[in-house]
């Protein structure tokens, strides 16, 4: 630590690690050598031998290991390169496609991380270095195809050490593109004048041919573009030299060229290839900067390079470990071992992460030391809290440069005003959601400890009550409508954080979760139950993730209120640059979870405030008052002699763990008169000052005034795929689905309804008149155990058109079979129908009448199951996505009219019962509340039957569909049942032909959709 300490400051040479080991080199990370000794010693039994003591192989691999570990603490690794020969194969082999390492590679690329291969092997001809790679490259073509790798996963190959840079392309013969140097060269090597490189090279092949003279080798010089060597000569009489050859060639050699004109301009490389010995122009560690420079600027604490050659003389990998942290192996297996031992590591490190998030410091312990982890729950024991957005470290940072202030305020100064507020609605909508999880009883289980969403609307409306009770008047309340392309990894970085959450809750809670003896009454929600952030959630609530449809339900429920409709605005972009804008313009408080709104310009009366540190005070008399910590960063960048905030941003998101004033120390010293950071640059971008209308008219997404309030505002991810097929260029559409809270080792429950989504994706092409080029949309969510993307191909008009005639047809009689009721519970059966039809479609048993009882009717005994979790995923599923496509149905209407056939259905009236979130989808405690009579839901289940096809069918004890959807089936649980084939299919034939009486209309069509897709 005092030699990382000294390099921060600029000091290396002060450290006492420098003075006792001069030649020390960099250290990107801390070194974890206490654990890594313990993780090696359990497995090399060390410390238990009597007479052999550490060897240097033990001393190698404890070292890899601290590495690997102080790597995973720090983040993710953005960067892995390795070397060729002894490294990925055998010396002198190539990489077969059923090479170990093959697959550990691909788990990597899946994970985001990069990979580079900076190899000696320098070649301009891509079929050169597919001969090489082409198991691996084979094995990436065939992992897109499946959907098991994005498009363009990120592999690059940098050959001659640092000389040739080639890309993975799908689409090129060999899957690799040459990429021109000049639009890859490092600005410190395009000085490198090319008359000094002859020079070095002729240099070089004198000092060799004179080795191979002396040495007496039948050797043969190899001159290359960048680099000169020799071989054995083909044919000759030695076809293998010695080691001890080879090292006093390389010596010599290296002398030589060092001592020349041109080797003291131009670095360069002499290296022992195993039975050759080269030259190269350049060395890995210029090789490795290329990689990281070329890959957007990785540092090189987020870069692993691993390879075989790190001796000081005639080893071409030592040089490396000036760019990024390295490893030392010795063979091929070695690699696989590392790569494994690595996620080891990471998972451990994120099982740690997730158990703090909702058990105790004793619990945490134990469950580590069961992991052989103890260290690290010790040093990771932190307080939980809901994690703040942005920028890790900076609000902290710039806390003592907070000044208190009270809401409500105003004495003629603009730039002290505390009367107005805008509000990050995103922020909102999760500071109401733990707020209210802080306050429920700790006889609830997580899950039903969870807040409605219609104790979020009424939290949500009681928080802004509040506002203007002491005299807050608010000026806008703004949601993101659309995140932009650069926002991909963030938001897939979300969705990973969710999934680990889940995998964890899943194994602690294996067995299902205990359910309370009684309900607790409902919650009457006070106005310091959503102002005050000092109550801590409770440690049993912080396993699962959020729910998954906060943000939409707190906007029905505002865009409901005639005090707040006006107010709340779904901008076309994030939300925080249109809360910038209007405090720019008029001044503001602006109310907010994200540290990132203290670098936008938000102009000379505008301040931020975040919501966990509001505090609700009670003054005499009963009168209260709400208070919060005020950053007005236009005053804090004066009091720091800067012209913003910007600069000292950028220092500390590169590096969160320094010191402020180590960080301010870098941002006063940046000259933007110098030479351009691009880094930098690229930062800026994201917060540049826009001109922004923020006018109703102009920052909405364009709707139409509907009938009911709750109808007038698209949810933001409907929001967002309507901006992305009418404003985008780009055919790739992406929609990144809600995270439910399912059972991760099953099928994801989002697979029920992607024929409603396929659907309502393909009304979207009407308003393009033809002229998208999109033809699929990328649904990105959970994948088995990992966050994916998969391809949703788009319908044809005709298509459209059959699939809303079958649509139709399966509402026609399940109202038909519902008679009554059908106005009350079509939707609902309806969803439930589809998540029954998406089992029998895939041949799986369906959920059974006991199952889809409990489901209706909110009960679960004793313990809340997790078949029963799932079930109730799948249907939220169903139901969010026959909203989304009464959204997108209606809006489509408005902007293109009836003239599109599909349109012209009665479909849209048939979805105006689907209701608000807070009763569309429930929280079990709400739908136990409702007391629905046994009856009315036996007729529902009736209903959904008698549609399947299958109302008599006799159940059998069968098992539910397993994480990666095959159709093996085993007689084990009884909450699903298998449907006889022959019975099932000639009864649905029959059923299709009765006529509906609910809306006077005959059926069309029959009603399998699939099987009407199928015949188009």
């Amino acid at each position: 630590m005092d030699q990382v300490a000294h390099q921060k400051n600029g000091t290396p040479q002060r450290s006492k690690l420098k003075m006792l080991v001069p030649t020390v080199g960099l250290f990107f990370t801390p070194l974890l050598l206490e654990e890594a000794f313990n993780y090696q010693d359990e497995r090399r039994l060390i410390s238990s031998r009597r007479f052999v003591p550490p060897s240097f192989n033990d001393i190698r691999l404890t070292l890899n290991t601290a590495q690997t570990m102080s790597l995973v603490r720090d983040g993710p690794i953005e960067l892995v390169t390795f070397d060729g020969d002894v490294t990925l194969y055998d010396d002198g082999e190539s990489l077969t496609a059923e090479n170990l390492v093959i697959q550990r590679m691909l788990r990597l690329l899946s994970q985001g991380t990069k990979i580079g291969i900076v190899t000696a092997a320098g070649y301009t001809d891509a079929s050169r270095y597919y001969g090489r790679l082409y198991g691996l490259l084979d094995a990436m073509k065939a992992a897109i195809e499946r959907h098991e790798l994005p498009k363009d996963p990120m592999l690059i190959i940098l050959g001659g050490e640092s000389n040739y840079l080639f890309t993975f392309d799908v689409a090129s013969e060999h899957l690799l593109t040459y990429i021109p140097r000049e639009d890859w060269l490092l600005e410190e090597m395009k000085l490198w004048e090319i008359e000094d490189i002859e020079q070095l090279l002729d240099v070089a092949e004198g000092a060799l041919r004179e080795c191979a003279s002396n040495m007496k080798l039948d050797a043969e010089v190899l001159r290359k573009e960048r680099a000169v060597g020799i071989i054995p000569r083909p044919g000759g009489s030695a076809q293998k030299f010695t080691r001890e050859q080879l090292e006093e060639t390389v010596l010599v050699t290296q002398q030589v060229v060092e001592m020349s004109a041109a080797g003291k301009k131009i670095p360069f490389c002499a290296f022992n290839g195993g039975n050759d010995v080269f030259v190269d122009i350049g060395d890995k560690s210029w090789g490795v900067l290329s990689c990281q420079r070329y890959l957007g600027g990785i540092e090189g604490r987020k870069t692993l390079h691993i390879g075989d050659q790190f001796l000081s003389a005639g080893a071409n990998d030592f040089k490396a470990r000036l760019a990024c942290t390295t490893a030392w192996i010795a063979s091929p297996a070695e690699t696989v071992a590392l790569l494994d031992e690595l996620n080891h590591h990471a998972t451990a490190s994120s099982i740690i992460e997730g158990l703090l998030r909702y058990v105790h410091k004793a619990d945490v312990v134990a469950a580590s030391t069961r992991l052989n982890l103890p260290n690290l729950a010790q040093r990771r024991l932190v307080a939980w809290e809901n994690p703040q957005m942005g920028i890790p470290g900076l609000t902290a940072k710039l806390q003592p440069y907070a000044v208190p202030a009270r809401l409500g305020t105003y004495h003629g100064d603009p730039s002290q005003d505390t009367s107005r507020v805008i509000i990050d609605g995103p922020s909102l909508a999760y500071h109401i959601y733990y707020r209210l999880l802080a306050c429920k009883p700790t006889s609830l289980n997580a899950l039903d400890a969870a807040p409605s969403y219609e104790e979020l609307g009424r939290g949500a409306l009681k928080f802004l009550g509040a506002l203007r009770a002491h005299n807050v008047v608010i000026d806008h309340i703004y949601f993101d409508g659309f995140l932009p392309p650069q926002k991909q990894a963030v938001r897939l970085s979300r969705l990973e954080g969710n999934l680990k959450q889940l995998m964890i809750f899943h194994s602690i809670h294996s067995n299902g979760l205990k359910v309370s003896s009684a309900p607790p009454k409902p919650m009457a929600i006070e106005a310091a139950h959503v102002l005050e952030s000092s109550r801590p959630v409770p440690a049993a609530f912080r396993g699962p993730p959020a729910a998954p449809f906060l943000v939409p339900a707190v906007i029905e429920a505002l865009t409901s209120s005639p005090n707040y409709a006006p107010v709340v605005q779904i901008v076309p972009a994030e939300a925080d640059s249109y809360c910038a804008a209007a405090a720019r313009r008029n001044g503001a408080v602006i109310l907010t979870s994200d540290s990132d709104m203290l670098v936008h310009d938000i102009g000379p009366n505008g301040a931020v405030a975040f919501f966990n540190q509001l505090e609700l005070q009670t003054r005499a008399a009963g009168c209260t008052s709400i208070h919060v910590s005020i950053c007005r960063p236009d005053e804090i960048a004066k009091r720091l002699a800067m012209d913003n905030l910007r600069r000292l941003a950028f220092e500390i998101k590169n590096d969160p763990s320094a010191s402020f004033q180590e960080a301010l120390r870098k941002a006063r010293r940046y000259n933007p008169m110098g030479i351009t950071d691009t880094h930098y640059e690229e930062f800026l971008q994201e917060y540049a000052a826009k001109a922004l209308d923020i006018g109703p008219s102009s920052t909405s997404v364009p709707i139409s005034p509907f009938a009911n309030p709750y109808e007038q505002w698209l949810d933001p991810r409907v929001s967002e795929i309507v901006l992305q097929f009418t404003t985008q260029s780009n055919p790739h559409i992406k929609m990144y689905l809600p995270f439910l809270i399912d059972d991760p080792s099953k099928s994801p429950a989002w697979g029920v309804s992607s024929s409603l989504r396929c659907f309502a994706y393909s009304l979207l092409l009407f308003l393009t008149d033809g002229t998208s080029k999109s033809r699929s949309v990328a649904e990105y969510g959970r994948r088995g155990l990992r966050i994916a993307s998969q391809e949703v191909y788009l319908l044809t008009e005709q298509q459209c058109l059959i699939y809303v005639e079958g649509l139709q047809e399966s509402i026609y009689l399940l109202g038909d079979s519902l008679g009554d009721t059908a106005k009350y519970y079509l939707v609902k059966a309806y969803a439930i129908y589809t998540v029954c039809q998406w089992y029998v479609d895939n041949d799986k048993p369906r959920p059974s009448r006991g199952a889809l009882l409990r489901l209706i009717m909110g009960s679960a005994g004793q313990t809340l199951a997790w078949t029963d979790i799932h079930l109730s995923a799948q249907l939220q599923a169903a139901l969010y996505s026959l909203r989304m496509l009464k959204q997108i149905l209606r809006y489509v209407k408005e902007v293109v009219g009836v003239d599109i056939s599909p349109l012209r259905t009665d479909l849209q009236r048939m979805l105006e019962n689907l209701e608000p979130l807070e009763r569309l989808v429930p929280s079990r405690m709400e739908v136990i509340k409702e007391q629905r009579t046994m009856s009315e839901t036996e007729d529902l289940i009736d209903a959904v039957f008698k549609l399947l096809g299958d109302g008599g069918a006799e159940e059998h004890r069968m098992d539910e569909d397993n994480p990666e959807g095959s159709s093996t089936i085993e007689p084990v649980l009884s909450d699903f049942t298998e449907i006889p084939n022959k019975r099932r299919k000639k009864a649905r034939v029959a059923q299709s032909k009765a006529v509906p009486s609910v809306y006077n209309e005959p059926p069309k069509r029959p009603n399998n959709i699939y099987r009407l897709l199928a015949e188009s």
